[in-house]
Formats: structure tokens, C-alpha cells, sequence
């Protein structure tokens, strides 16, 4: 539940032994907006690593179940090994692609809002900050986001590619995953963690957080994050560099069956 909305869990009419989640939204014009954002995408974006809309009314957003809840819940409790963490974070970046090949931007990427279903397959929902982008449309100019996953021209209210600030809110996550820690409290030269971004001073933040919170992290885990959260929007990795970064290696992917493994000893 939130200040906008409210989740209810019920049995199917139509099959007893099935669970749905009906989303209602307050009546308000911005939750509105937020409710037609999220039916449209839904409606278009149809994938299995995104979350399946059923039915909606004037109120209400039916959804499929996700019976493992929110990543969010997992990482609360334990870090993720590398090769755990590279299973679900190639899930959510092949979402992305194909999010972002349909012409959308999502706009509010993080770990409240990746599901994990009865398989332990991640699933991208929350699709209020949603927008589908208009032909020669490059740049956007609302100012939307969870702050700690807000890129640094989001921060700073310049115009912004979406692309791009999804994939500085898909960094946090991985970073997330792997660390059980958030990288930065906002990505802002005001903040000490981000600074050395703006400094260009990369090794001297892993130096910084490797020795304060004692984490240890591969070369090549440091250099992907290095790519997605980088100031400069048009320097920052795209998802086909991401797929092709050397820490995506298919040769260092649990399995399903790992993963699965994984998350339910935390449970």
C-alpha cells in the first residue's frame, strides 16, 4: 500500500485455486495519469520478465500474482552472490531491451518494483512513470523517479534521455544486489559517494566502499558499474554494451535452478 494506491490480494472468480492482485488508485488527477500510464504500457509491453496485466476498470488495475514478492525483500535480508545476481540482473536488462525497443521508457527501475513469480523469474512492474516516446522525441522533461535511482541529470532537472536513466536506475540495482547497500544516497556532486564520479575518480570510490563497509567486488563488476554511472548520459552504457560487458559472460550465469536454490534458503 502507498499514499496513491492500494494492493489487494483475492482469489480468482473463475479458478479458486488462483490468486490476483487488484491495484486501486486514488481518484486524483496525477494517480489518474499514473493509472492510464500503467494500463497502456501493460497493455503493449507483453513479455515474461514483465508483470501481465488481466483487466481494469475505472478504479482498478487487475494484475497477475508474483508469489515471491519483491526482490526488495530478498536483498533486505542478503546480498547476492555475482553469479546469482547476474541470472536476475540479465532478466531485468533483456526487459529493458525490449521496453525501451517498443518505443517506452519505465522511469521508476528498482527493487520494490521487480517481482519475482513462482519460478523465480524476475518480472519489471510499476509502470505509472511510464511514457512511450514520440518519433524524433529525444529528450524528456518531467522530472520523475525514486530518489538514490535518479540519474545525475534527473537530479539536476536538465532535459534527459530515458534510456539512459533507466540504465543509471538498473546500475543501482545491480550494485544493490551484490553489496545489500545503496551506492549513494542521491547522485549529486553534494553527495561524498557520488562525488567521485564527478571527480573521475572511480577507484578511489571502490578503495572507499570496499574498505568502510569491508565488500569485495570483481574487476569486472566495478567496471559495469563504473559504465552505468557515469555523469555523462551519452558516455553511459546502453543495454547491448551491457549484454556484451565481460561480467555478462553466458559462461558465469547460474542457473535457474541455482538461483531458485538461492532465494529460497533466504525465505
Amino acid at each position: 500500500k502507498s499514499s496513491n494506491n492500494k494492493i489487494l490480494l483475492v482469489q480468482d472468480r473463475l479458478d479458486s485455486q488462483k490468486k490476483i492482485v487488484i491495484k486501486q488508485f486514488n481518484n486524483n488527477y496525477q494517480f489518474s495519469q499514473e493509472k492510464q500510464n500503467e494500463i497502456k504500457a501493460l497493455q503493449d509491453l507483453q513479455h515474461p520478465n514483465i508483470v501481465k496485466i488481466l483487466d481494469f476498470d475505472q478504479q482498478n488495475i487487475l494484475l497477475e500474482y508474483m508469489e515471491n514478492g519483491e526482490l526488495f525483500s530478498f536483498v533486505e535480508k542478503k546480498a547476492l552472490p555475482e553469479n546469482i545476481a547476474r541470472f536476475y540482473f540479465k532478466q531485468l536488462i533483456i526487459a529493458v531491451q525490449y521496453i525501451h525497443e517498443q518505443s517506452y521508457v519505465h522511469r521508476d527501475i528498482k527493487l520494490e518494483n521487480i517481482l519475482i513469480d513462482q519460478k523465480y523469474n524476475l518480472k519489471l512492474a510499476d509502470f505509472g512513470f511510464s511514457v512511450k516516446l514520440k518519433k524524433q522525441e529525444i529528450k524528456l522533461r518531467k522530472f520523475l523517479g525514486t530518489k538514490g535511482y535518479m540519474a545525475p541529470e534527473l537530479e539536476e532537472q536538465l532535459p534527459y534521455d530515458g534510456k539512459k536513466v533507466d540504465i543509471f536506475a538498473c546500475g543501482v540495482v545491480l550494485f544493490c544486489m551484490v553489496s545489500q547497500i545503496p551506492p549513494f544516497f542521491k547522485a549529486s556532486q553534494c553527495d561524498k559517494y557520488y562525488d567521485f564520479f564527478y571527480q573521475n575518480n572511480q577507484e578511489g570510490y571502490w578503495n572507499y566502499i570496499s574498505l568502510k563497509y569491508k565488500k569485495v567486488f570483481s574487476n569486472e563488476f566495478k567496471d559495469l558499474i563504473n559504465a552505468m554511472f557515469n555523469i555523462d548520459p551519452e558516455l553511459r552504457f546502453s543495454y547491448e554494451e551491457i549484454l556484451q560487458h565481460p561480467w555478462m559472460d553466458e559462461n558465469l550465469i547460474c542457473t535457474q535452478e541455482e538461483a531458485q536454490e538461492f532465494l529460497k534458503q533466504i525465505v
